[in-house]
């Protein structure tokens, strides 16, 4: 059984030209090996508001979804900017995908990066 620490990541604001990181925490609560991928979504192109207001409501969400209901399709920021990235936990390299082996009852922390456009 794997575990994520937290839903929702909040960046609150982005700064042009900048790193913003936000960690994230998996982990294995099994008692055998664990194989993790972790991958940025290039291709959706968006994604549904009232799928994501049905799974995540106030207050996990940093912003209000309700503000806007003339279409339901919000833009995978993404396919616009190919900002996102996962640092490697171990060569620090930022990439878009990440496969590791978990080990009985182990986790692994791992950062989240925006790189401002």
């Amino acid at each position: 059984m794997l575990y994520v620490d937290q839903q929702v990541l909040n960046f609150e604001k982005t700064l042009p030209g900048k790193l913003l990181g936000s960690s994230l925490v998996v982990g294995n609560y099994s008692d055998c090996d664990q194989i993790v991928e972790l991958s940025i979504d290039v291709q959706s192109f968006s994604f549904s508001r009232q799928k994501i207001l049905q799974k995540y409501k106030k207050p996990y969400l940093p912003f209000d979804l309700r503000t806007d209901f003339s279409k339901d399709s919000i833009l995978n920021s993404e396919v616009k900017t190919e900002s996102w990235f996962i640092e490697n936990p171990h060569s620090k390299d930022l990439t878009k995908r990440i496969t590791i082996k978990l080990g009985p009852q182990a986790e692994q922390a791992f950062v989240i990066v925006q790189k401002a456009p």
